[in-house]
């Protein structure tokens, strides 16, 4: 099967509680809700994609259990091709446990199981050459190697959402590997852990021009800020009901790299970024606010002013 987008990354089940409160040490806190869906930033991506009415499919690593199972399934209820998707029976699916309070906030617990097993031998080049972009999330230098060497090979496009784990190198020791991505997605916190800076309009922009790439950056309830090295633009949240802001940097993804297959300005990149962030941190859950390309259209016709 050819498909226009390849997402690689962790295959987890989220546990999503609502707690009174973070815990002190030894102190039992009372839990008001709990919830349980499957999860990880690719797989949270590939969501969205597909939603979308793109052609998506998924790379990833999974145990011999019902969570691996469960996993699957949803991604084949959301019509995701999952032909690449391998069962190890060494050790179990990944699991992150996200624990939100009523204050706001929030905490995780990650279990990486079978996503430590993905590696390079994994990356179907055949499959990943014929997509028109292949997206890693919340990943290891293990898989910013593979992610390199792939793009060595193929003339698709990379975009990268790297996380905290990689990002906290530095810029010194990563400048040369993010050069190949073509999109970098990153928030505040991040942006400051690869820099040493604060993501000003100004540091932004040099971080663009110097890895050739397009970077966005996630800035919560304050929006994004877009450069390609050549301009640089800050793009406004737009106001909802926030429930639950886990997966919100995944759906900026999506929204942002939805809009560059269809050759739009970075700036409608951006909106199209922030739109669906908004939309998801409306549901509880990684995925479940994400839109179908109808909801979509209709967010933005009711909140986007020409």
């Amino acid at each position: 099967m050819t498909v226009d987008v390849v997402a690689i990354g962790n295959a987890n089940i989220d546990l999503i509680l609502l707690a009174e409160k973070f815990p002190k040490r030894d102190e039992k806190v009372i839990v008001r809700e709990i919830n349980e869906t499957p999860g990880g930033s690719a797989g949270n991506f590939a969501t969205g994609m597909s939603r979308l009415g793109v052609k998506t499919g998924f790379i990833g690593k999974i145990g011999d259990d019902e969570y691996g199972k469960k996993f699957i399934e949803s991604l084949l209820a959301e019509n995701i091709d999952v032909s690449q998707i391998k069962k190890v029976k060494e050790v179990r699916t990944g699991m992150t446990v996200i624990i939100n309070t009523v204050r706001g906030g929030h905490v995780l617990y990650a279990y990486r199981g079978a996503n430590n097993l993905l590696g390079f031998d994994d990356f179907n080049l055949d499959y990943i050459g014929k997509a028109k972009v292949f997206h890693l999330a919340s990943i290891n230098k293990k898989l910013l190697e593979a992610a390199i060497k792939t793009r060595e090979k193929v003339d698709t496009k990379l975009s990268l959402d790297p996380g905290r784990q990689v990002l906290k190198m530095g810029l010194k020791k990563l400048e040369s590997s993010l050069k190949y991505a073509d999109f970098l997605f990153m928030n505040v916190t991040e942006f400051q852990l690869l820099t040493g800076k604060s993501p000003a309009s100004s540091s932004i922009k040099e971080l663009a021009e110097r890895l050739d790439a397009i970077v966005s950056i996630q800035r919560g309830k304050h929006g994004s800020i877009v450069s390609d090295g050549k301009q640089v633009i800050e793009i406004p949240a737009f106001k909802v009901n926030v429930v639950d802001t886990t997966g919100a940097g995944d759906a900026y993804a999506v929204g942002f790299i939805f809009a560059a297959l269809k050759n739009e300005s970075i700036y409608k990149c951006g909106v199209y970024g922030n739109a669906v962030a908004a939309m998801q941190i409306t549901k509880v859950g990684g995925r479940n606010g994400l839109p179908t390309v109808s909801e979509l259209e209709q967010f933005l016709a009711q909140n986007v002013k020409d």
